[in-house]
């Protein structure tokens, strides 16, 4: 399998999180009729999100992005058989108020893919009748494009909607997309270990975009690191004010020194694991108003590595994410030992 094409942009295990928490900033639209829960887990995750509300929102959305490759990957699982979900999952662009894509859960509970509304183009519909209060893990590759476009569909990491190319799968005028949404369907359903790769362009081959049936796992500080340049609200552990598993800024580490750094090491990851990506999430604000950047760190190795991308920081904390799918310190996969050994923080710019 080659290396995928497009970034990861987004991931969410649910296992940090509770309500009422709005997801900690992570999702744009955390809708009231969804809650996080530890019942009905799948395999190997701590917690997952539910919905009993039909029509209730979790969106994220990537302003002004211009994606037109899009693929999405979910556990899913619902209670109620035979009954139709008409927008199980959609692309929308937000600029144009479009629809792009449509996944729908039929009433004969197979998936079908759509371009644009369920009321507008069916590209496909699979084979295989999802059973009631089962999880699946479904991925969907889509391009947009009115005569190149392509789209793929696999279940549990096996294909199936065959990969369609030479498509037209653009609605309208909007050949970008730029949120992605789950909606509530008339029943309970569940979602978990959600993750989001986008381009501008197209993929090269869609098969190597997807991971199959994955977990995210969720680590926490658990030790002091190597870099601690921070002032801590109490205590003397860096680690000790920012472990909660659940965002609290009743304690926590700050700085507003350029170049101040703080690291720290995570518990670690069990035996037998194959990690595809490390994400690296950070609750961060300013305490006044202002201008302060950071970036995030990653140590591994003896190295520092500091993230390509610039966070502006708000009065308001808010959750950020770098997605690292190699060790930036071999180029290569991360394993175990060398996840296990890494620390991981933030530096004011």
């Amino acid at each position: 399998m080659a290396a995928a094409t497009a970034p990861l942009v987004f991931t969410d295990g649910f296992d940090h999180l509770t309500q009422p928490q709005s997801d900690q900033g992570k999702w744009t639209d955390f809708g009231s009729g969804w809650f996080v829960t530890g019942a009905s887990t799948r395999s190997g995750s701590g917690q997952n999100a539910q919905v009993t509300s039909t029509g209730a929102p979790m969106s994220k959305h990537f302003v002004s992005a211009g994606y037109r490759a899009a693929v999405v990957g979910f556990a899913f699982k619902f209670n109620n058989a035979s009954i139709d979900h008409t927008n199980l999952m959609t692309l929308e662009s937000v600029e144009n108020a479009d629809v792009c894509m449509s996944l729908r859960k039929t009433s004969t509970d197979l998936l079908a893919l759509y371009s644009g509304t369920t009321a507008e183009t069916l590209l496909a519909t699979g084979t295989t009748t999802l059973l009631n209060d089962t999880w699946y893990y479904i991925e969907v590759y889509y391009y947009i494009d009115n005569a190149s476009g392509r789209y793929q569909l696999w279940l549990d990491g096996v294909s199936e909607i065959a990969l369609a190319s030479s498509q037209d799968t653009q609605i309208a005028a909007s050949n970008s997309f730029d949120r992605v949404y789950f909606r509530g369907g008339a029943y309970t359903q569940s979602m978990d270990d959600v993750y989001i790769r986008a381009k501008t362009t197209d993929v090269t081959t869609p098969a190597d975009e997807v991971f199959g049936d994955v977990n995210i796992r969720t680590v926490y500080p658990d030790a002091n690191g190597t870099n601690r340049d921070f002032t801590l609200s109490t205590g003397t552990d860096d680690f000790a004010v920012v472990d909660e598993a659940i965002a609290s800024e009743t304690d926590y580490a700050y700085s507003s020194t350029a170049a101040h750094k703080v690291t720290m090491s995570t518990s670690n990851l069990s035996s037998g694991r194959t990690i595809y990506a490390v994400v690296l999430n950070t609750w961060v604000g300013m305490d006044t108003a202002g201008s302060q950047n950071i970036k995030h760190v990653v140590r591994s190795g003896t190295t520092d590595y500091a993230s390509s991308s610039t966070f502006a920081l708000s009065e308001t904390a808010r959750n950020e994410q770098t997605f690292y799918e190699l060790n930036p310190d071999t180029a290569a996969a991360w394993t175990e030992t060398n996840f296990n050994s890494a620390e991981f923080g933030i530096e004011v710019q």
